[in-house]
């Protein structure tokens, strides 16, 4: 059995192919357009708990992030005893969680002891730890990397012995 298929038919098909491929091309371009102007809007966003509830002062410090067609840097530009950042209270030995809006292909976590510069990487498990059991300040660094690159956060927890 022989089915002809109408040229107008196959014309149709083509035009239709044709838009959605044209279509996809004006959305590429609006979307890297509109990250470009503002890219901090287009990172992964990161929220860190404490027992359960979530951490409000998480400073993101660095980032480098490929686009479609650039690659957007941003260094840190003080001094960690500099960073806009506030000790949250929280009680030793309690869960820590972090989560992102898009999940990484790898992350570190640091943690300062007493607030200082030496920071001292942690072993975590599905993105989890533990408040510090020792009473003080502690600064945390979290890197966190993705095939279009990566991005660092800091902040601070004040560890009570209770």
């Amino acid at each position: 059995m022989n089915v002809k298929i109408p040229k107008i038919f196959i014309k149709k098909i083509l035009i239709g192919a044709l838009l959605v491929a044209l279509s996809l091309v004006v959305t590429v371009v609006i979307k890297e357009s509109l990250d470009t102007q503002d890219p901090e809007s287009a990172l992964p966003i990161v929220t860190v708990t404490y027992d359960g509830a979530p951490i409000p002062d998480v400073y993101r410090a660095a980032y480098e992030w490929s686009f479609f067609t650039t690659k957007e840097i941003s260094e840190p530009v003080m001094a960690i005893a500099d960073m806009p950042i506030s000790p949250y209270d929280v009680h030793s030995d309690k869960d820590i969680t972090i989560d992102f809006s898009s999940s990484p292909s790898s992350l570190r976590i640091w943690r300062s002891d007493n607030g200082g510069t030496d920071f001292t990487e942690l072993a975590i498990e599905n993105s989890a730890f533990k408040s510090p059991s020792t009473a003080g300040m502690y600064i945390y660094r979290i890197r966190a990397e993705w095939g279009k690159g990566y991005i660092e956060y800091y902040f601070m927890l004040d560890v009570d012995k209770a």
